[in-house]
């Protein structure tokens, strides 16, 4: 068998173990055991060595503490039956599986003959060591010959991945996702082309992996060779403190803390103390060319190449390590280069920063909103219409970029508590006399709103208007309104995308409005968020005038381009797996 198939076999073993073994897995586990002998041999060592060591932890091989610091995922479930009864228990399910859909009794009962011998081989080895339970009363001569020392098992289980994040792996048929909670056996070898991953080893030790890297475990529970890329590890538990990370031509053990490495080369890497302290030691495949140093917080070693000393880097020659994995919504969204971001995490001061360029494009709030935590883990600001005078956020200067453009997109989250008429987003061109719009991106109100004759209008619906030229009413333009209605109560991903010749607006990842639209965008053009900005001079309501927003936004972006399709879905589904979104 080759690592690749022996990695899936154990998967699909550890789901037939459960009780967890789907149809189309069991199919795909009886056509691994018919492709080859060993793959039926390792399936029966395998159910019988579970259950004989289970015996083992039962009869106090496995010490008490050891099997507290295993992972909830890796704690095997004894059973309190008599050994033998376990052991043949085990070693008949174990042929009857392979006789019903494998291979004929007689040559089942070749295979399992020389897994019974070696099963032998291990129980034997058991029964010695149970010392406790011989004869007080006379001294034997040790007749037994001398046990060989045994060799590692390259199926014992030292960590396991217990978190991933956008994550592609390295497969034998290009790229590829591995199994939530997958365990990892000693030596294996793995590559992560995107994402990050999170691999725990059987101690506690976590270290976070981003790609791209390539790691491989050890026949150590408390250690991991990384051979390129990064990650950072973090040893928070008494069974995990020292932990080590194998590094080209650097050991790296932990002291207690959080710490980060790079393999940038065959022979250099790099280490940094983000929290505790660390020992870095020449490791033992590379010469001995420094002595071992203990670094502390903020401290940084690289390994050079060429000398393999150990050399001082300053911080701001780091890499960039994440102690977390980035939201994936996020990383999206700054990868499409965005002209301003608002992810309303703080209002610190009344004034949320741009994520993109702090200081330029800032917003300040007015009135009533507040950054809150939301119904999500993220945060959000409330915008409340029952409180007055009504809160939005405004923009002091020019969207400058976005008004030299003829194209632009906006995009954000919403989440609506009533169906009402309220502003997103609203962009005008304040005028000494009046103010004068030029897009507006709002919701609808319900069935009861009788609109003007001819107008496209549809009832709870997200309408975008795009006014050429400018005017004070909103009046004259383009305007599209979703085909999809939105829902009072849950969350909404909204792209307005405005092109040299359309105008669309795309509802959770898919386009439900599109029209025909002219080009150009007023200069100096501001922007409000949450509230439309007019004169009270128009004679109508204020209610009417502002069209407040009552419910949530968030994750506020603008583009000097128009988002493809395909930026948007990523962007929707990025969003939709995101646990702190929006």
């Amino acid at each position: 068998m080759n690592d690749q198939t022996r990695l899936r076999l154990i998967t699909l073993l550890n789901a037939l173990e459960e009780g967890m073994l789907s149809e189309s897995q069991q199919q795909e586990l009886i056509e691994l055991l018919k492709a080859s002998d060993e793959a039926q041999y390792f399936y029966l060592k395998f159910q019988m060595l579970s259950a004989g060591l289970g015996e083992y932890a039962h009869e106090g091989g496995l010490p008490e503490q050891e099997q507290a610091d295993l992972p909830e995922s890796m704690t095997i479930q004894y059973s309190a039956s008599a050994p033998s009864k376990r052991s043949q228990g085990a070693a008949m399910s174990a042929m009857s599986f392979l006789t019903s859909h494998v291979f004929t009794p007689k040559r089942v009962a070749t295979i399992a003959s020389a897994a019974v011998l070696g099963l032998g081989l291990i129980l034997t080895i058991v029964l010695l060591l149970r010392t406790d339970q011989a004869p007080q009363s006379a001294q034997l001569p040790d007749l037994t010959p001398p046990t060989p020392t045994p060799t590692p098992d390259p199926y014992r289980v030292v960590a396991t991945v217990t978190d991933q994040v956008n994550a592609q792996w390295a497969i034998t048929n290009g790229e590829g996702a591995l199994p939530d909670r997958m365990l990892l056996a000693m030596n294996q070898r793995l590559t992560l082309v995107q994402g990050f991953a999170e691999i725990t080893t059987k101690r506690g030790a976590k270290v976070l992996v981003q790609a791209p890297a390539t790691i491989e475990t050890t026949e150590s529970d408390n250690a991991i060779r990384l051979h390129r890329g990064r990650l950072v590890g973090r040893c928070d538990t008494p069974s995990s403190k020292g932990f080590v990370v194998h590094a080209p031509g650097m050991d790296v053990v932990d002291l207690g803390t959080v710490f980060g490495v790079e393999a940038d080369s065959e022979d250099g890497s790099t280490v940094t103390v983000m929290e505790g302290s660390v020992r870095a030691e020449p490791a033992d495949t590379s010469p001995r060319a420094f002595e071992p140093v203990v670094l502390e917080k903020d401290e940084s070693r690289r390994v050079e190449p060429e000398t393999g000393g150990l050399v001082m880097i300053a911080q701001s020659e780091l890499p960039v390590f994440y102690e977390q994995a980035p939201n994936p919504y996020v990383t999206a969204v700054l990868d499409a280069a965005p002209v301003a971001y608002w992810r309303f995490e703080d209002d610190a001061g009344g004034v949320v920063v741009n994520e993109i360029d702090p200081g330029r494009y800032d917003l300040r709030l007015v009135g009533a909103a507040r950054v809150r935590a939301s119904d999500l883990n993220g945060r959000a600001v409330r915008f409340d219409s029952a409180n007055k005078p009504f809160g939005h956020f405004m923009m002091d200067g020019s969207l400058g970029t976005v008004s030299d453009a003829d194209v632009f997109t906006f995009e954000c989250w919403f989440r609506a508590e009533e169906v009402l008429q309220g502003t997103l987003l609203s962009l005008y061109e304040p005028d000494p006399s009046e103010i004068k719009h030029i897009v507006n991106v709002e919701l609808q109100q319900g069935v009861g709103f009788n609109p003007k004759e001819g107008s496209d209008w549809r009832p709870q619906s997200v309408r975008a208007v795009h006014c050429d030229p400018p005017n004070i009413d909103g009046s004259s333009g383009t305007n599209v309104f979703s085909e999809v209605p939105y829902r009072v109560g849950a969350w909404h991903h909204v792209v307005v995308v405005k092109s040299q010749d359309r105008l669309q607006v795309f509802l959770d990842g898919q386009l439900v409005g599109d029209t025909p639209a002219g080009p150009g965008i007023a200069d100096n053009a501001r922007l409000s968020i949450g509230l439309t900005q007019k004169k009270e001079n128009l004679g109508l309501p204020l209610q009417e005038l502002a069209r407040p927003m009552d419910g949530w936004i968030d994750e506020v972006a603008v583009y000097d381009r128009a988002l493809s399709t395909g930026e948007i879905q990523t962007h929707w589904d990025a969003g939709k797996a995101s646990e702190s979104l929006p």
